[in-house]
Formats: C-alpha cells, sequence, structure tokens
C-alpha cells in the first residue's frame, strides 16, 4: 500500500511550489480558430484575435474581434469591455466587466454586454475561466450565455487557450495561441 502512495505524495512535494508560483494576468495578445454555429443559421469557422491590457492592479480592458465564414454568408463579431477584478488569492480574481459588443452578418447590430465570473491558475501553467454574459440588443437578440475556457502555458509568455460560449440563441468555440507580456 506505501509503495502505492509513495509517488503520489512524492508528485505533491514537488507541485506545492509550483502552484504557488505564477497568478492571474491580464497582458495579453491572442490569435487563432473560432467556430460560430448560430441557432436558425449554418455554421461558420473563421480566425480570431484578442487581447486584455491591465490598467491598474484591480481594472483592465478586454477586446476581442471575429471573423466567420460559411454556408455563403459571413459575419463579424467585436466586443469591448472594461473589467474590474478582485484578488480571491493570489492566483484566482472574481471579475465584473461591462462593455460594447457589435455584429454585422448581412445587418448591424449593436448593443451593451455585462458579465461576471472567475479565473484560476494552477500550478503557474493552467488557468480555468468562466464567465455569465448578458448581450442586450445583438445579432442574436437578448442572449444570456455561459462561457468555459482554459490556458495552458508553454513558458512564462506562450500559451495556448480555448474557450466555449454557449447560449440558446449560438454556440463559439475559440483556440488560440496567446501571448503574455
Amino acid at each position: 500500500m506505501i509503495h502505492r502512495l509513495l509517488p503520489v505524495v512524492l508528485l505533491a512535494a514537488l507541485a506545492v511550489p509550483t502552484f504557488a508560483a505564477g497568478g492571474v494576468s491580464y497582458d495579453y495578445l491572442e490569435a487563432g480558430y473560432t467556430y460560430l454555429d448560430p441557432d436558425d443559421f449554418s455554421s461558420a469557422d473563421g480566425f480570431g484575435v484578442g487581447g486584455s491590457l491591465a490598467l491598474t492592479s484591480h481594472a483592465h480592458v478586454v477586446a476581442d474581434y471575429d471573423r466567420v465564414t460559411g454556408g455563403g454568408a459571413k459575419a463579424h463579431l467585436t466586443r469591448v469591455a472594461l473589467g474590474l477584478n478582485s484578488y480571491i488569492d493570489h492566483r484566482s480574481d472574481f471579475i465584473v466587466r461591462v462593455g460594447y459588443a457589435h455584429a454585422k452578418a448581412g445587418s448591424k447590430e449593436h448593443g451593451f454586454l455585462a458579465e461576471a465570473g472567475a479565473r484560476i491558475v494552477f500550478g503557474g501553467v493552467l488557468e480555468l475561466n468562466s464567465f455569465v454574459t448578458y448581450y442586450d440588443d445583438t445579432l442574436f437578440g437578448d442572449d444570456i450565455s455561459l462561457s468555459v475556457g482554459a490556458v495552458y502555458s508553454f513558458s512564462e509568455r506562450f500559451g495556448l487557450s480555448a474557450r466555449v460560449d454557449a447560449s440558446t440563441e449560438r454556440t463559439v468555440a475559440q483556440a488560440r495561441l496567446r501571448y503574455s507580456f
């Protein structure tokens, strides 16, 4: 029994310093793949870019732009938001954001967004995050979505992020390379 527990105990002991290293960062740029599956239309895919910039230790701005095509149609999705982050501890934050959303797919729609969520970093290499977002008067109508994401950091500067944002009106999935600065 002890010989089975020994590797687990050793791994846990080695991981303790790693869990203490690295926290939540709000300074990054991303680019990569985007998939959009609207409720009443055919799916589309394309590319997206985004980023975040810390304004203070408790405020940041975040922006995303996605361009997708499929089924003879194309869509452009843009969002810009100001966020306030409250530290839960050195590796996790509670976040609220308000901002502007713009969507164009034949017609142009715009409105505001409000979201709340949390980010937590494990071992300085894996971040998990989740947000509930309310969109007002966008291309897909008034909408509440739930997003779940993860970021795996290969090094201090580079990583891979993945996110799924789903509601009754649409599903958006993203896979992006991240550069943190």
